[in-house]
């Protein structure tokens, strides 16, 4: 291989190909975070980031805290014109941006799943191959899934990945995309780097199949937000489904969703099957999933984007994760933690009305959908 000797690495089986002699010592994440540093190094980042550079206040309000971040280089982002859209499906463009028109430093990695030979004991590994980019030489695809630096970063290790970059999907949850997600993220055995996704109206500003990488060293709010078993109660394979409780957006927990192959893919078409039923009603969503085997996946059904005029925030999967990005030391000095949930509440979050008609909907077995799933190829 022109990238190193492909090796055993990371806890759960992740396969990596790394460069020199380090493939026994290397994890997808510290093969992403060294390349990642060397991007912000060399300054293909659109504002600097530092190690511990990062202001940060936590404060509560009713039962919860926001952590509120100071990112003032995201006041200006390059393209504002998809998330700031109400409309919640759309073919893709050529002629709009897309991953193909990123410059190359911007490109870490090449990353396929190995899933082919599996056998029973092996079904719970998360099995990934990663081939860093090469800057000097513009070279075909190695592998099917592009890694890139998200240029606007929302944080440290904020990333972009895009499935199947070149078959040109649009931003919409297909269950091939969301299984790659999941194996990723159980891939991970950094339980503060965590995988999001915003659909378009939920704060998506690319319409190129994506999801995206961040890391804030603690917990989240959602993490610790109470929940309460659903009336169905499991996907399937064991995986159980339960409702976010006293928390600002109301949203779904999936549980034990990561931890072997056959509940990846339960859990992909379950949130795929939900998605459909969003699009007919008209509503956005956003995923939030957290590392490792023990991971779990947040998905927020919510109502198509409103922008927090008062601080610039069109809230998307980061915002519902509790983790609120602030663009001037003023509003981090002066947020207020109740306008904030107020308008999570009343702007993003389902009333309660939509929330009953969804959920027994995005619950109800596949065998007793009227219509097959449509297929969106983008």
């Amino acid at each position: 291989s022109p990238w190193g000797a492909e090796g055993e690495g990371g806890r759960w089986g992740t396969s990596i190909i790394c460069s020199g002699g380090e493939s026994r010592n290397c994890t997808f994440e510290s093969t992403l975070e060294a390349l990642w540093w060397e991007r912000m190094r060399g300054g293909h980042f659109r504002f600097q980031m530092t190690p511990g550079g990062v202001k940060a206040r936590v404060l509560g309000y009713s039962t919860f805290s926001f952590v509120f971040v100071l990112i003032p280089g995201r006041l200006v982002k390059r393209h504002t014109q998809v998330s700031s859209s109400r409309r919640l499906s759309r073919p893709f463009s050529r002629h709009s941006f897309s991953f193909h028109h990123t410059k190359l430093p911007e490109r870490l990695l090449w990353l396929r799943e190995n899933t082919s030979g599996a056998s029973r004991r092996e079904e719970s590994r998360a099995v990934l191959t990663i081939s860093p980019v090469d800057i000097t030489n513009r070279v075909a695809n190695v592998a099917p899934h592009l890694v890139l630096i998200n240029v606007s970063p929302v944080g440290y290790l904020s990333t972009i990945v895009a499935p199947n970059v070149a078959l040109n999907l649009s931003q919409w949850l297909q269950p091939e995309g969301l299984q790659l997600a999941l194996t990723m993220a159980v891939a991970l055995r950094d339980r503060f780097l965590r995988v999001g996704y915003n659909s378009l109206a939920g704060g998506a500003s690319v319409n190129h199949l994506h999801f995206q990488l961040w890391k804030h060293p603690g917990e989240l709010p959602v993490e610790r937000a109470a929940t309460e078993r659903t009336r169905t109660g499991l996907v399937g394979y064991g995986v159980e489904v339960a409702e976010l409780t006293g928390y600002p957006v109301r949203g779904l927990v999936l549980r034990g969703a990561l931890n072997t192959a056959a509940r990846r893919r339960a859990t992909s078409k379950f949130l795929c099957r939900c998605v459909d039923h969003l699009k007919e009603m008209e509503l956005a969503h956003n995923l939030v999933i957290t590392g490792g085997r023990g991971g779990v996946v947040y998905f927020f059904p919510r109502k198509p984007m409103t922008v927090l005029r008062k601080y610039g925030m069109l809230p998307g999967y980061i915002e519902l994760s509790g983790y609120v990005t602030l663009f001037t030391e003023r509003d981090l000095r002066n947020v207020n933690p109740e306008i904030v949930s107020r308008h999570l509440q009343a702007n993003v979050s389902l009333s309660a009305e939509q929330w009953e008609t969804f959920l027994p909907l995005c619950l109800r077995p596949p065998a007793a959908r009227a219509t097959p799933r449509r297929s969106n190829e983008g």
